[in-house]
């Protein structure tokens, strides 16, 4: 994929990977910068508040409604395809290849909201794909990814879809 004009937007569009990370960007990282924001004191402060809060007025920044229907549809386009999620995760669709991948952060998200949504065993493979990506981080985030992996293993067992 190349960025050149509107091209690169119609690419954007037909490449779920691509739209679940900006919506990402847009929903998450967004809210992050704002709060940071209001940390600090700075003569450029309101204008960028203000910048960000017309993104919202317009109806142009999406919302976690938003970022919920765009975990959703990746997921079912998962499920429906029968993909598996280490190569989706790795921007490969149907052996071809998108040049875009996701961060530990996404597959974590998507691991949450896949078990929280009754999509189960996607869920683990998600989790355990996180974990697999997390290997290099430090001890504190991997206690915390055992602990989210053994949250959703034991929803997925309460609903009786895998066995010990």
């Amino acid at each position: 994929m190349t960025r050149t004009g509107g091209d690169w937007s119609s690419q954007i569009a037909q490449n779920p990977l691509l739209v679940f990370r900006m919506i990402v960007r847009f929903v998450i990282d967004l809210e992050a910068i704002e709060a940071e924001l209001d940390k600090v004191e700075n003569e450029d402060k309101q204008a960028v508040l203000e910048a960000l809060q017309s993104l919202v007025d317009e109806g142009v920044r999406p919302d976690m409604e938003v970022l919920d229907a765009a975990m959703e549809r990746l997921l079912i386009i998962l499920h429906v395809h029968d993909l598996q999620v280490s190569a989706v995760a790795s921007g490969v669709f149907q052996s071809i290849s998108t040049g875009f991948s996701l961060e530990l952060r996404h597959c974590v998200l998507l691991g949450e909201y896949a078990s929280q949504s009754g999509y189960h065993a996607l869920a683990v493979e998600w989790v355990k794909y996180a974990q697999e990506l997390g290997k290099e981080t430090s001890a504190q985030t991997q206690e915390g990814m055992e602990q989210l992996i053994q949250w959703v293993i034991s929803k997925v067992r309460n609903k009786r879809l895998i066995y010990d």
